[in-house]
């Protein structure tokens, strides 16, 4: 039987990989960096979704902009050591890619570097024809 589709394209944080506690980690490591109050694992997932510069200027707030770009490296520095500490694929993915006959590509604003490292450790990487990463 052949499928209607010739290509079928996915995000990932939240569609394929739970990576919310590891985002969440770094963030507070970060905060804790800076000398800021931590946030909760739930207010922090609600800013994953728009990009990592967005999700560190709602992590820092409007009153600590000034500490964006230190921000930014501490977080890029951390999350490259700690991004696939306990992330992991939701339940049914590793099935689901490998029975999808179609090309399969991951289309996420997550930078690239994470993005490729984190399915290559889930061993999935394969599973996919290309990657477009942030």
């Amino acid at each position: 039987m052949s499928s209607r589709f010739s290509l079928i394209c996915f995000d990932l944080d939240g569609t394929l990989i739970d990576s919310r506690k590891d985002i969440s980690d770094s963030i507070n490591r970060m905060l804790r960096t800076l000398e800021l109050p931590e946030k909760s694992e739930s207010v922090i997932a609600a800013y994953v979704g728009n990009g990592m510069s967005n999700l560190i200027r709602q992590s820092l707030g409007e009153h600590h902009e000034t500490l964006f770009d230190r921000a930014l490296k501490i977080f890029r520095r951390d999350y490259d050591e700690h991004c696939v500490d306990v992330t992991t694929l939701y339940p049914g993915v590793r099935e689901a890619m490998t029975k999808l006959t179609e090309k399969k590509v991951i289309v996420t604003n997550k930078p690239l570097h994470f993005t490729e490292k984190i399915l290559k450790s889930l061993a999935i990487r394969d599973a996919f024809d290309r990657v477009m990463g942030g």
